[in-house]
């Protein structure tokens, strides 16, 4: 099998679309030899900061000097980022293994009557199969969708779920309210199992300890209420938290919120398994992390910056941190693109103070909305609207109109803002 090969594997699994429940999975992974049993877990869930609480974990474990398998998603640039150990994609010598092993067992699947698998249930089976394989000491698993019934949820024991701030996205899927989101999310929770969670609107934060009250199982709820960001800047952010001072390379309160979260898994790996990390491992590891796309400084010459707000939570988030590090006096272009089942009215109206000069494309998606049509909202908040369908002619465009000291910002749909990174960091896309 070549690399190509897999590809294709891949992309002719995208037409089953996404069919949520467990039972294909496990099926999947039974023909594997079940190797998510052996791996140690950290389960994430949520609306908003999965990848950066994620990372902020991965980081800080790696310090002490672990071993850590990393699974999120979308890809941003490349297949294999989705698979990680300690911050490296898996090798395409190994990615063409696992996968050739996981097309195997589809095949016996299919031929048994059962119905392909989706790739979401294929790119988790050849995740936890490596993970298994490098005999990782954890695995920070980030869920796709929902929760209760993504392809992740077939691990049975996490030694923490993690339910990070829950708002309203997916509704065809997962439910018109946050009550009812707040269910799909928390359907990682486990008998037992304790639970961190980022404060939660009132109704959210019911079900979560309904759930929770009902399994047994502690929840803690992380005291980012505790809190005090000194600085945020360009080159990141210091915030103060139980009489200490923390310096994140990301920018933003929301990822000082987010690193407290996830310094609240790490205390609790400590407390409830005895896994032995170091102050100086959590302040190294919160302050070299890292995570594309998310409010990414890409030049700080010609301050280019890339961020995934694709919804009312990420927009609101976004918007507060351009406030504290672009000047009143800059002019600001920027490049947006976005799906059309987002929330994208409200997104626009968070995000109007900085829609005055705009480029307007497509994400390569086929649930982008259509340019024109988000041109025409836009064209409410601004009276410089123009549209380059093509992303990376948009990129172009938008670059070339900036004067040096304007500040250039990119965000809406992460397959936009990773399409875009690509071409600015290496002058193509893979």
């Amino acid at each position: 099998m070549t690399y190509a090969d897999v590809l294709q594997f891949i992309e002719s699994t995208e037409k089953f679309g996404i069919k949520p429940g467990l039972d294909a999975t496990r099926r999947l992974l039974a023909k594997l030899g079940n190797p998510q049993n052996d791996l140690s877990v950290v389960h994430i869930a949520g609306t908003n900061g999965k990848g950066s609480t994620a990372s902020f974990i991965k980081s800080m474990l790696m310090q002490e000097g672990y071993r850590v398998g990393l699974y999120t998603s979308p890809s941003l640039f490349a297949l294999e980022e989705r698979i990680q150990i300690n911050g490296q994609m898996i090798d395409q010598e190994a990615f063409i293994d696992v996968a050739g092993c996981v097309k195997a067992a589809c095949e016996e699947l299919v031929d048994e009557g059962y119905d392909p698998n989706t790739e979401f249930e294929i790119f988790t089976a050849m995740a936890f199969l490596h993970f298994s394989r490098k005999a990782v000491d954890f695995v920070i698993l980030e869920v796709g969708l929902g929760g209760r019934l993504d392809a992740t949820n077939v691990i049975d024991k996490p030694l923490v779920s993690v339910i990070t701030p829950i708002a309203l996205d997916h509704v065809n899927i997962l439910g018109d309210s946050v009550g009812k989101v707040a269910f799909e999310k928390g359907g990682i929770i486990k008998r037992e199992v304790p639970v961190v969670i980022h404060p939660q609107e009132y109704d959210a934060a019911q079900v979560l300890q309904e759930i929770a009250g009902k399994l047994g199982s502690d929840l803690i709820v992380a005291p980012v209420d505790m809190v005090d960001v000194k600085s945020i800047s360009l080159e990141g952010t210091v915030f103060e938290f139980g009489a200490r001072s923390f310096k994140l390379g990301m920018i933003g309160a929301h990822q000082a919120r987010n690193a407290v979260v996830a310094m609240t898994v790490v205390e609790t790996l400590r407390r409830e398994y005895g896994v032995g990390i170091s102050e100086e491992a959590i302040e190294k590891g919160l302050e070299v992390t890292k995570w594309p796309c998310r409010l990414e400084v890409l030049d700080l010459d010609k301050k280019t910056i890339l961020d995934g707000a694709h919804n009312p939570h990420g927009a609101h988030a976004l918007c507060a941190s351009l406030d504290k590090i672009i000047d009143k006096d800059k002019s600001v272009k920027v490049l947006i693109g976005m799906l059309a089942d987002k929330d994208v009215d409200e997104v626009l109206e968070i995000m109007q103070p900085y829609l005055k000069h705009v480029v307007v494309t497509e994400p390569q998606s086929d649930r982008r909305i259509e340019a024109g049509l988000l041109a025409e909202k836009i064209g409410a908040y601004s009276e410089d609207v123009q549209v380059e369908k093509t992303p990376i002619d948009a990129y172009h465009r938008v670059i070339s109109a900036a004067a040096p000291d304007d500040i250039v910002l990119i965000f809406g749909s992460f397959y936009l803002v990773g399409h875009i990174r690509q071409e600015a960091l290496y002058g193509h896309v893979n």
